[in-house]
Order: C-alpha cells, then sequence, then structure tokens
C-alpha cells in the first residue's frame, strides 16, 4: 500500500468525524487467490460477503443497473 491504514486514518478524520459504521475501502491485497484460479466477476445475483472477527458479516447482493 502506498499510505498505511494509520495514516489513512489520521487523514480522513482530520476532516470527518469517524464514527462506528463507515468502512474505509483501501484496495485489493496482492494474492488474494491463487495464481492458477479463474478470476471472479461481478455480475447480478452474486453476493459479497465479508466477515470481520468481532465486526460482523455484511452481505451485499449485487444487482443490474437499470
Amino acid at each position: 500500500m502506498i499510505i498505511d491504514v494509520p495514516s489513512l486514518i489520521a487523514f480522513l478524520s482530520a476532516e470527518t468525524t469517524l464514527l462506528p459504521g463507515p468502512v474505509i475501502l483501501t484496495g485489493t491485497p496482492p494474492r488474494i487467490r491463487p495464481p492458477d484460479t479463474p478470476a471472479e466477476r461481478l455480475a447480478a445475483g452474486v453476493e459479497v460477503v465479508v466477515e470481520i472477527d468481532g465486526i460482523g458479516r455484511p452481505v451485499n447482493p449485487v444487482t443490474a443497473e437499470a
């Protein structure tokens, strides 16, 4: 990462009060899947699940734009 997480939080909180709930997206880490596995694409009907210990497991469905 170009900017480490503590610096990113400091930058964002300088102008905005960060309350519990918002998610700060930092990008995709390298090698999140084995190199020989084809990439999955987001498409209508796919569910994106992010699980974080102690926080929860939000499930977000992907829908097609009208």
